[in-house]
């Protein structure tokens, strides 16, 4: 995977240095919005694709971050990348439910195994299945699919018990992000799945409005958010599957030239971006648990998965885009 790797940074930085020597152009200025932190994976992702695009066009284009939901929320922002107010966003497919049925292939639930995240990214994101997916979402959410983006999987935190059996999840006020998907899922586990904006989870719990919350390591460490939870039950649900958008109406103004560059860069910051954000994800793990986080697996995740047979059911059969994409994630999986 690591030579899989450099063969697509190497071939991606020929097609960039082809694009630095644009000579005579305007200069160009971008907005970018993220919910998160600068220490959040969004924003470290940001932050190398900003860098790239400057350094590549020698100062040409320039990209300004505005992190931590300076922009709005999530919902807010994906609506100003429709409307063109805001040029670029970092959201997640999750993010984008709302908006669109193709996005819901990469989150059932279990589709993919949390250990082998290079899979998911590698083979299933950057793949023709991933591409087909993200060329979709002009069309569908009004937003130009740009490049996927690494997150380390999602798991259960909460402040009552650990999570070993359906049983334990039954009746509990989980926060989720709001998106017809997650809420499908979580209500089939047993859950009272209570949609909140990222930014409220912290106080949510403090206050006891909610039981708990799904997110991952790199999250809850960027947030501050294991300051207020007791229990952590590594469950991989799925990734949200992050996703750099941008506004269709401003990728278009741009001339071909210029669009391939962004794209390039936006592919070549992701894949190093991957790296990054799995050292991160070990490294905020271990903060968590020194700070005082229980952490447990479940033993056996069959009753789990049998219990959300019926999401899979129902979200093949709304899109076929994403019974398509099912089936060859279970062929590549086969085959990997």
């Amino acid at each position: 995977m690591e030579g899989y790797k450099k063969e697509i940074i190497a071939c991606l930085s020929v097609i960039l240095f082809t694009f630095t020597g644009i000579a005579g152009a305007d200069t160009l200025k971008f907005k970018l919005g993220t919910p998160t932190p600068d220490s959040h994976p969004y924003n470290i992702s940001a932050k190398i694709f900003a860098d790239l695009l400057a350094a590549r066009s020698n100062g040409r284009m320039s990209v300004a971050i505005h992190g931590s939901g300076q922009l709005g929320g999530e919902r807010t922002m994906i609506e100003q990348v429709q409307l063109g107010t805001l040029d670029f966003q970092v959201t997640s497919l999750i993010g984008l439910g709302p908006f669109t049925n193709v996005a819901h292939g990469f989150n059932l639930p279990f589709l993919f195994d949390p250990e082998k995240p290079d899979f998911l990214f590698f083979k299933v994101a950057r793949g023709p299945i991933g591409r087909k997916i993200l060329d979709a979402l002009e069309p569908s959410a009004r937003v130009k699919g740009i490049a996927y983006l690494h997150y380390d999987f999602r798991d259960l935190y909460n402040n009552r018990k650990p999570i070993n059996s359906l049983e334990d999840l039954r009746g509990m006020k989980f926060r989720i992000i709001e998106d017809p998907l997650q809420i499908t899922t979580f209500r089939a586990l047993g859950m009272a799945p209570v949609p909140i904006p990222f930014g409220e989870v912290y106080t949510a719990m403090q206050t006891k409005v909610i039981d708990g919350f799904e997110g991952n390591w790199t999250g809850l460490w960027a947030m501050k958010q294991y300051e207020v939870v007791k229990y952590v039950t590594e469950f991989g649900h799925h990734n949200c599957q992050p996703v750099l958008i941008m506004s269709p109406k401003r990728f278009h103004s741009l001339s071909k030239e210029d669009q391939d560059f962004i794209l390039s860069c936006a592919a070549e910051a992701a894949a190093k971006g991957f790296d990054e954000v799995e050292v991160l994800k070990k490294k905020a793990r271990e903060a968590c648990i020194n700070a005082g986080v229980k952490v447990n697996k479940v033993a056996d995740m069959r009753a789990f998965k049998k219990a959300v047979e019926p999401v899979y059911k129902e979200y093949t059969a709304r899109e076929p885009l994403v019974k398509e994409f099912v089936e060859e994630v279970k062929k590549l999986q086969k085959s990997n």
